[in-house]
């Protein structure tokens, strides 16, 4: 019986991994392995795709937003120190 720090430690998880990754014999079961493995990464993977594109989706426009009265102030600045203000 391992003591149960290896059991919950990230080195011993990965063991655990390879360990049943390499023993599999059979086809079927090495394909499962792998479509499991799939099935756990690509959702995470587009959930990070998805949380980047709509992080970047909504800070575009509102940094276009926040700039069209940022432009005019500057152009009121420049026109009132033109002006001898």
């Amino acid at each position: 019986m391992r003591p149960l720090a290896s059991w919950l430690s990230y080195a011993g998880a990965w063991q655990r991994v390879r360990h049943l990754a390499t023993k599999m014999e059979s086809t079927g079961l090495r394909v499962a392995f792998w479509v499991s493995a799939a099935l756990v990464i690509l959702p995470a993977w587009w959930m990070l795709v998805t949380v980047w594109y709509l992080i970047w989706m909504l800070l575009f426009p509102v940094a276009f937003l926040l700039m069209v009265p940022w432009r005019l102030w500057r152009r009121s600045q420049r026109q009132a120190k033109a002006a001898g203000g």
